[in-house]
C-alpha cells in the first residue's frame, strides 16, 4: 500500500467517514476480480464496463482528465443511503 493510500485510509477512519463508489450491479464481478479501475484502465485492458452518466458527462471527464481516476466520495452520511 502506498503512503498516499494509507494517509487517505487514516483520514477516513479518523473522521468516521464512509467510502462510497456507485456502480451498476453488472460491474460487481469485474470489480471483485480486478479491483476498482478508472475508465481509461478499463478501456486499455479491453474490458467492458457499464458506466453511469451520458455522453456529455463522459466527454467532460475526458476533457478534464478525470477518466484516469475512480470516482468516489468520502462523507459521514450519503444522501442515497
Amino acid at each position: 500500500m502506498t503512503a498516499a493510500i494509507e494517509k487517505i485510509i487514516n483520514k477516513v477512519i479518523e473522521h468516521n467517514l464512509s467510502f462510497h463508489h456507485f456502480t451498476d450491479s453488472r460491474n460487481i464481478s469485474s470489480i471483485l476480480q480486478n479491483r476498482l479501475l478508472s475508465i481509461n484502465q478499463i478501456l486499455r485492458n479491453g474490458m467492458i464496463s457499464i458506466t453511469g452518466g451520458n455522453d456529455c458527462s463522459q466527454s467532460i471527464d475526458t476533457r478534464f482528465v478525470m477518466d484516469d481516476f475512480v470516482h468516489v466520495s468520502f462523507i459521514k452520511r450519503h444522501p442515497l443511503e
